[in-house]
């Protein structure tokens, strides 16, 4: 929540791929009018996570200071394996 600087909702369910699964097959067969329907229909526990602004800050100056700078350092490579790997066959 606090990298997007949005709140966030997390289910608590063990099989969530099964939830998922089951939410797409009722959604396919006509038994649920839409997602918002077919999610709120089924029974789980929820949690709602909410973006914490210090953290936000820290990520953004992380994200600002690293990441941006990695890219542009490590594309070549990633260029270059990808060439390797096409030419290996």
């Amino acid at each position: 929540a606090s990298v997007m600087r949005r709140p966030h909702t997390v289910i608590e369910v063990e099989e969530a791929t099964a939830l998922g699964a089951a939410i797409l097959g009722g959604l396919a067969a006509g038994v649920y009018a839409d997602s918002d329907t077919a999610v709120g229909a089924m029974r789980y526990d929820r949690r709602d996570i909410v973006p914490d602004p210090v953290d936000a800050d820290q990520y953004d100056m992380i994200y600002r200071g690293v990441y941006q700078r990695l890219y542009p350092a490590v594309a070549p490579l990633s260029h270059a394996i990808d060439d390797i790997r096409s030419h290996a066959g």
